[in-house]
């Protein structure tokens, strides 16, 4: 039963339209999309909590919108199912380009010390860092429609078997991504390919998939409880080996312009 359910969240790198379209990338260009992705993990200081980092995060906006930062995506991310190695808080923050990243995070260091200081006061944060994200699955539906600011967010560790590539995996994917189409299973996929301060040298890539919520992913759990999985299997077993997902309630905190 762990191994139907590992293969239910992980190898299901599913499409939709929804929520994950916050953070999708643009299929415009034939090479697969990429974006840069940040991201902290953080646990409150003694007596503070969500209100106090709610505060914080309204005086980041505040400071993006005076300092004319449009190109920023930012999403809070909450643990539900985890082990034993946890955080209070994640923060996940995608630029639209690697040049509007590096001239944010110059804008941030040089500008941004009042707002970093509520920041601090709030929370201690344990890590920074920094990720190339690659869109694997095209969401359905209304390219402008983003969905809403509340879903839910699935991160596995995953590497390529040996005797096998990572065109393989991807060629898995697509034919994976029009299968779930066909028989409902829904979500949106990422891989997420570490550059900068990770200590977990273990693994080749995160997978990442956003869904609307827990009721689809219930859903979705069923679908491959009912024989879907063997789909997944025949695709996956051979090619990747991917770790017990970890699941977290996200939220979108600011969107960048369109």
């Amino acid at each position: 039963m762990n191994k139907l359910i590992l293969t239910a969240i992980t190898a299901g790198i599913v499409a939709v339209s929804g929520p994950g379209k916050a953070l999708a990338q643009d299929e415009a260009q034939q090479e697969p999309p990429m974006r840069v992705v940040e991201g902290w993990t953080c646990n409150y200081r003694d007596g503070k909590g969500p209100e106090d980092l709610a505060k914080a995060n309204k005086a980041w906006n505040d400071w993006m919108d005076a300092s004319g930062q449009t190109d920023y995506t930012a999403a809070i991310m909450t643990p539900n199912f985890y082990g034993e190695y946890n955080f209070d808080v994640a923060w996940l923050g995608v630029a639209k380009s690697g040049e509007a990243f590096g001239k944010g995070t110059d804008l941030w260091l040089t500008e941004g010390g009042k707002v970093g200081a509520m920041f601090g006061e709030t929370m201690t944060c344990q890590s920074h860092s920094a990720w190339v994200s690659m869109v694997v699955n095209t969401p359905d539906g209304d390219d402008d429609d983003q969905g809403d600011d509340d879903f839910v967010l699935s991160f596995s560790n995953c590497s390529i078997k040996e005797g096998h590539t990572f065109d393989e995996y991807q060629a898995a994917s697509k034919e994976w991504d029009q299968y779930s189409k066909e028989v409902g299973i829904e979500g949106t996929g990422w891989v997420w390919f570490p550059v900068a301060g990770e200590a977990d040298n273990d693994y080749g890539f995160k997978l990442v998939i956003a869904i609307d919520d827990y009721t689809q992913m219930g859903a979705n759990w069923q679908k491959f409880l009912d024989g879907h999985w063997r789909k997944s299997s025949e695709l996956f077993d051979d090619v990747a080996d991917c770790d017990i997902p970890r699941i977290y309630n996200a939220k979108i905190i600011r969107r960048w312009a369109e």
